[in-house]
This record gives structure tokens, C-alpha cells and sequence, in this order.
């Protein structure tokens, strides 16, 4: 028995080779088409200009006109809260990283003043030791050390008028809400992060600075924050009157109550 093996006819697919040909066309056409369609799209839509950072701005920078240039986004992608002019931005001091090519959000600027003649500290808290984590960027505060619940001995005014930068957790990372970084000095994020705040971050007076230091002893537990809404007011006043003594000693009583952990008196 003999097998044969039958291929289609050449006649057959002559017969179709114009319709496979006009599909290839098609094809064809249809992808120049969508590539030139994309192209038009991208070349031809409405774009504005807003102002971002030339660079990589660091925190607590006095922000130059070096420092700001344009940048095109398609209309309608302006986030809200964000600088539309540089003179917005310019001479403003940035409270966080500002990132290259980024909008600038008001949030994030602050005037100056808020730090002028004030160093930048890291303090260690807990819930309790920073007002129940109710603290706001740009909140003002005054820094007592207790190293003794008894008022008489162990409380001690080490820092007035301080004013909280940022409130990180444990891992370092900001517990303030992401999309409303600082309210320039007036109170701006709420804490947002389930994780407990573990360090805050203050502007300080210089001359406070050698007064507060000790609480960023990975084991003390000796700072404790007040609130306040006016630069000096009670807290001040109180200080003074518990401590019955000028500020140098105010300083020796500090000194001789060093955190614990530290290794020398703060």
C-alpha cells in the first residue's frame, strides 16, 4: 500500500497571496499610525512650568536662586500646596530634603528665623515625655530634665523655647503625616505613623545646647517636653521660680545630675 502526501496547490496560494498582503499593509499602516499618534500626543499636549530644586537641597539650607530652576509637567499634574513662583521658595529655609526635580511644597519651607542663632538636636522621647505625641513640626517647646520625680530636686529647666523640626521613630523614619511635612513655625502635621515616636528633633538655643545634649544617651530617659504658645511665658517663669537661681546654677544643678549611660555630664 502506497501513502501519498498531497501539498496544497501553487494555484491556491497564489490565489491568496493578495489578501496576506493587504493584511500586512494593514498591519503595517496601523503601527506607523499608533507610533505617530503617541508622538503627536506627547509633542502636542498642554504642559506648564513649575519651580523645583536644581539640586538635592539639603534640611535646615537657605534655599538661593541657584538652587530653584523650571521644570515642564503636563498641565494639571501641579500638586496641591506646592511653590508656583521661585520667589516662593527663594531665601526660604527647607525643613526637609528637598529632591531634584521635585515640587516644592510650602509645607516643607519655613522662614529663617525659626532656627537663626539655634543649633539642631536629637532628643530621645516616648509618648509620654513629648505631650501624648501630639507635637507639631513648628511647635515651640520647653525641654525640663527630670531626673527626680520630687519638684523640689530633680526637675530642671535645660532648654525654653525650643522648636520641634520632626518627630522620628525608632528606625529614624519621620512619624509626622508624609503629605504635610511642617506648617512654617505655627503647627502644621499631627503625628501619623502607628509606629511611637523615639526621637524629636529640635532647633535649640546655642547657648542651651550643652544643657540638653545628654538626652540623646541611647539610655536616657530624662527629657521631658512641654508645650507652650508663646516665646517664653509660663514655663520660663516657673523655671525660675522652682530653681531659685540665676542661670549658672540652674547649669550646676544640671551638671550634677548627668543622664544615665552618658559618660560625662552634659
Amino acid at each position: 500500500m502506497r501513502f501519498r502526501f498531497r501539498n496544497p496547490p501553487l494555484t491556491s496560494i497564489r490565489r491568496h497571496l493578495p489578501l496576506l498582503a493587504a493584511v500586512a499593509i494593514g498591519l503595517a499602516v496601523a503601527l506607523f499610525s499608533a507610533r505617530y499618534l503617541l508622538l503627536y500626543v506627547n509633542t502636542h499636549r498642554e504642559t506648564v512650568r513649575v519651580p523645583v530644586p536644581a539640586r538635592d537641597i539639603p534640611p535646615y539650607t537657605v534655599i538661593s536662586s541657584q538652587d530653584v530652576t523650571w521644570r515642564d509637567i503636563v498641565a494639571g499634574g501641579e500638586e496641591p500646596g506646592a511653590v508656583r513662583d521661585p520667589a516662593e521658595a527663594v531665601g526660604k529655609l527647607s525643613l526637609t530634603t528637598l529632591y531634584r526635580g521635585e515640587q516644592i511644597r510650602k509645607e516643607r519651607l519655613a522662614d529663617p528665623g525659626l532656627v537663626a542663632g539655634r543649633q539642631v538636636v536629637s532628643l530621645n522621647v516616648d509618648v509620654a515625655r513629648c505631650v501624648g505625641g501630639s507635637l507639631r513640626a513648628g511647635d515651640l517647646v520647653d525641654v525640663w530634665w527630670v531626673n527626680d520625680p520630687n519638684p523640689a530636686t530633680g526637675w530642671t529647666l535645660a532648654a525654653s523655647d525650643a522648636v520641634v523640626l520632626d518627630i522620628r521613630d525608632s528606625a529614624g523614619k519621620s512619624v509626622l503625616a508624609s503629605n504635610n511635612i511642617v506648617q512654617q513655625a505655627l503647627g502644621g502635621a499631627a503625628p501619623s505613623s502607628s509606629n511611637p515616636p523615639a526621637v524629636v528633633v529640635l532647633a535649640v538655643k546655642t547657648g542651651d545646647v550643652p544643657k540638653v545634649v545628654g538626652g540623646a544617651s541611647p539610655k536616657s530617659q530624662n527629657v521631658v517636653l512641654t508645650k507652650k504658645f508663646s516665646i517664653g511665658g509660663a514655663g520660663s517663669a516657673v523655671s525660675e521660680g522652682q530653681a531659685t537661681a540665676s542661670g549658672e546654677n540652674r547649669q550646676a544643678e544640671f551638671r550634677g545630675n548627668p543622664a544615665p549611660g552618658s559618660g560625662h555630664n552634659p
